[in-house]
């Protein structure tokens, strides 16, 4: 991947549209572009100087994600996660609970006896 995000004019869109270009072969940008057909197919524009641009067909596996369901143990995983998030929650409500039921119950005491410091 490009370290620093450059975008690139594509000769092949109208209206000069600039796509993101996703990394470099030999020094000359390479972008995803929904006007290549089929996807994953590559061409190469002289177009913008000096260099020129290679552009990919846009599409599932090549800038977007295969959509795929998680394995058993991506959903453990995720599951193990959940139940540890849960159980921080629960743990922090009980420690405010606890905190204010002790200052109710200092306060009742301090009304009860006044002196003592």
């Amino acid at each position: 991947m490009i370290a620093i995000p450059i975008s690139v004019v594509c000769p092949m869109c109208p209206g000069g549209v600039q796509h993101v270009a996703m990394r470099r072969i030999d020094g000359t940008p390479m972008a995803a572009c929904p006007s290549v057909t089929p996807i994953g197919s590559m061409v190469f524009r002289n177009t913008p100087a000096p260099s020129g641009v290679f552009l990919v067909g846009a599409g599932i596996g090549v800038d977007q994600e295969v959509p795929r369901e998680p394995t058993d143990a991506e959903l453990r995983a995720r599951l193990a996660l959940l139940e540890q998030e849960e159980a921080k929650r629960k743990a922090a409500e009980g420690e405010a609970k606890a905190s204010a039921e002790l200052r109710a119950k200092v306060a009742k005491l301090e009304k009860q006896n006044p002196g003592v410091a």
